[in-house]
């Protein structure tokens, strides 16, 4: 990896791993793009055109039509953006904050999905307010991987969105909290998704839900 590089005018950086520093112009295409700040010039990833924004770093959709965080930058608190460039911003990809020191984020309305291991080992992490928009919560999305005793998720607080249909796998595995409320509109719990979660003494589901009770 490259531990700093400054990039200027119409510098190309190609290969390697940009980790840390300020990339300020310029073209950084392939490689990983896992911290630093990047200020104008064009982010490649393998084909994507990555675009930065808030802190992280933005995909189009294949039809082009819609953005999705792609990976985050080096900050630790995170305000995910509603739109860019006159398109919204309706998800988070796969491993999106994976392994990251993120310690807040919040998530706008106009999220629909949140992608396998998109918080996966975010051990840092103490609490996520998932909005109305949300509609699927992907398998390990907040799942942090207990090695030794002691290494546990910070996550302590969930407040799941009125629009969540389906949670997937160890979703949220080994998390800290006491309690969850679970709305009328879930539909699929996978048996794995609170596994771990040794604090969790209730769970509380919406009388209106058609197929789970409490």
């Amino acid at each position: 990896s490259v531990p700093v590089i400054a990039a200027y005018a119409s510098n190309l950086v190609t290969g390697g791993n940009v980790t840390s520093g300020n990339v300020s112009g310029g073209n950084v295409t392939g490689g990983n793009v896992t911290g630093g700040n990047v200020t104008g010039g064009n982010v490649t990833d393998g084909n994507l055109k990555l675009e930065s924004c808030n802190g992280v770093f933005l995909a189009l959709n294949q039809s082009g039509t819609e953005y999705y965080v792609y990976k985050v930058g080096a900050k630790t608190r995170i305000e995910i953006p509603s739109s860019y460039n006159g398109k919204p911003v309706t998800g988070i990809g796969k491993s999106a904050f994976e392994d990251s020191s993120v310690v807040s984020v919040i998530i706008p309305d106009s999220i629909k999905y949140i992608g396998d291991s998109a918080f996966e080992d975010c051990r840092s992490l103490y609490s996520i307010t998932i909005p109305d928009s949300v509609e699927s919560i992907g398998n390990y999305a907040f799942y942090v991987w207990v090695y030794s005793y002691g290494s546990y998720s910070a996550l302590k607080n969930i407040s799941l969105g009125n629009g969540v249909k389906s949670i997937g796998s160890y979703a949220f595995a080994y998390a800290r909290i006491s309690s969850i409320n679970i709305p009328a509109s879930v539909s699929y719990i996978d048996d794995t998704a609170f596994c771990g979660c040794d604090n969790l003494e209730s769970i509380n589901v919406s009388e209106d839900n058609q197929r789970y009770s409490s």
